[in-house]
């Protein structure tokens, strides 16, 4: 044999081996991911649903399918699908999450291994899947359950292929996921594409030649989606804006908070690898590409993301980007000495699965004997200033709990030809899960089925929160208000010594019948109060 014969054999030999050894590591990887969603699948019913998840449910069965309240109405529709196939419980109503996370990272394995290779796409899809946000969002009902996937998928049809940019049909796809992530979080998808455009107008880019002379390609992707902002923009304007109503309009400027909010969310670790990564490859290179996607979404997810409820993850989108690039450099670092990076990316996997651990089981400190306190308000950025010393799961705690008292309450005060007591909520936060724990046979009055059960409370002036616009208590149904009469529970967390002024001018007289405290692991969840409220008058419109 010649010896350029032999250095051939020997290069396809090579080749045989590398193949080999890719392919059986893609199969291991499917096997993985099998496994964890089977896991994920069982962790479904562990916790109870938070408010923003009981929400979408409500808004099923009282036939709001059309709405933007909470959420777009795509979670809705996906929700009737699942609930009919699993049932209304936890599992049915979380169903979709662990194939949306199993969807998320095979389109992210696609992406990667078109932009890269094989072996980068494999550290990206395990990076991913030990971020503690995307471990907690394919186990609940969110936007970012939803919006992952579809962003992705938008993203790999709009690069066509090795062989071939992409065509007309791949660009309407990628509209069509576009239009449909409107459809499940118009507000953040508004947000993420404004500031994508304008940084890629910007000099530092390196894409604002490509902006300006391949517009009508992005105008062509973006028009559906338009529209559908439009439809989204008459609907919010009709109802005075009622998705800022928690401040989500302006950015919080916790910069320390937003922070620590990143490092529970992301893993310190990751973090600062990711940080490194990003100024290594600002200057150009492969990873550049990836950071036109990343920097404006984590730019929305830093300032705007910190308004978002537990377990709510919908402008954390910019993680796929980061598994990206993080994949990228964990393969292709020549800086770091080859047994150096199989280290360093061991140590911060295991950190960041053992960080996921502790997120999706806030329980373990408390069954240590540890005595971790549940956050009493999750909605503002600076709750992860104390989340090593508060539990924000406490949104997912003690709903079923509450629930079976209130119905106690409601079954002994049955009184045969008297009016039936219906229940009022303080706030649509405790109303929503209130109604999907509250059990069926409960006799709690409502006077249509496009009535919740467990109504928020309202007054003259409260417009600005999901129930407002639906049916309410206080309104009129063919000319009179069918709650006229009927006494009411009024529920409430508040620690005041009385229901507010709103209740109290509504009915002829409260009095307080039941003070509970909702425990969970040893520690306080809520101290619930419930008022007996007589004789509703309704407001004279």
């Amino acid at each position: 044999m010649s010896g350029s014969g032999f250095i051939q054999w020997r290069n396809c030999d090579t080749s045989i081996l590398l193949a080999t050894f890719v392919m059986q590591r893609q199969r291991f990887l499917l096997i993985g991911l099998g496994l964890l969603t089977l896991w994920r699948l069982a962790l479904l019913p562990v916790q109870e649903l938070s408010p923003d998840e009981a929400l979408v449910v409500v808004r099923m069965q009282i036939g709001q399918w059309l709405g933007f309240e909470g959420c777009g109405p795509l979670l809705v529709w996906v929700v009737r699908l699942t609930t009919w196939i699993g049932g209304a419980g936890e599992m049915g109503v979380r169903m979709i999450a662990p194939f949306a996370a199993l969807w998320t990272s095979l389109l992210l394995w696609q992406v990667s291994r078109r932009l890269y290779d094989a072996a980068v796409a494999s550290w990206a899809v395990v990076i991913l899947n030990v971020v503690p946000a995307f471990n907690l969002v394919a186990i609940t009902l969110t936007p970012a359950t939803l919006l992952n996937p579809l962003i992705l998928f938008g993203l790999f049809r709009s690069l066509g292929t090795r062989d071939a940019p992409a065509d007309r049909r791949d660009r309407w796809i990628a509209s069509a996921c576009l239009a449909a992530a409107v459809l499940v979080q118009p507000a953040i998808i508004l947000a993420m594409v404004v500031a994508t455009l304008g940084w890629l107008a910007t000099p530092w880019s390196g894409y604002s030649a490509v902006l300006r002379t391949e517009w009508k390609k992005f105008a062509w992707v973006l028009l559906p989606m338009l529209v559908m902002l439009i439809a989204w923009a008459v609907w919010e304007t009709l109802r005075g804006w009622p998705s800022g109503i928690d401040g989500g309009w302006a950015p919080c400027l916790f910069i320390a908070p937003n922070f620590l909010r990143w490092a529970v969310m992301v893993s310190p670790l990751l973090l600062t690898f990711l940080v490194w990564a990003a100024m290594k490859s600002r200057d150009g290179g492969r990873g550049s590409f990836i950071l036109l996607w990343l920097v404006p979404m984590a730019v929305v997810d830093f300032f705007w993301g910190a308004w978002n409820r537990w377990p709510d993850g919908g402008a954390a989108p910019w993680l796929l980007f980061a598994a990206i690039l993080l994949g990228y450099e964990a393969v292709t670092n020549a800086a770091v000495r080859t047994e150096d990076r199989i280290s360093l990316r061991t140590i911060a996997i295991v950190l960041a699965a053992v960080q996921s651990a502790f997120v999706l089981f806030s329980d373990q400190p408390r069954s240590l004997g540890v005595p971790w306190q549940f956050a009493k308000e999750s909605t503002k950025g600076s709750i992860y200033v104390r989340f090593f010393s508060a539990d924000p799961a406490a949104v997912m705690r003690g709903w079923r709990q509450t629930a079976q008292l209130v119905g106690d309450v409601l079954k002994k005060g049955e009184v045969p030809g008297q009016p039936p007591w219906f229940v009022i909520a303080e706030d649509w936060r405790m109303a929503a899960p209130l109604e999907h724990y509250l059990a069926a046979d409960v006799p709690c009055y409502r006077a249509s089925t496009g009535h919740p059960r467990v109504q928020a409370r309202q007054d003259e002036h409260s417009w600005d929160e999901p129930y407002s616009w639906w049916p309410r208590y206080d309104g009129l149904q063919n000319g009179t208000c069918p709650y006229m009469a009927h006494p009411a529970l009024y529920v409430t967390a508040d620690p005041a010594s009385q229901p507010p002024a709103s209740i109290r001018r509504a009915f002829g007289r409260t009095e307080i019948l039941s003070v509970a405290r909702i425990m969970h692991g040893g520690q306080e969840v809520r101290t619930i109060k419930i008022f007996a409220c007589y004789d509703y008058r309704p407001p004279e419109f």
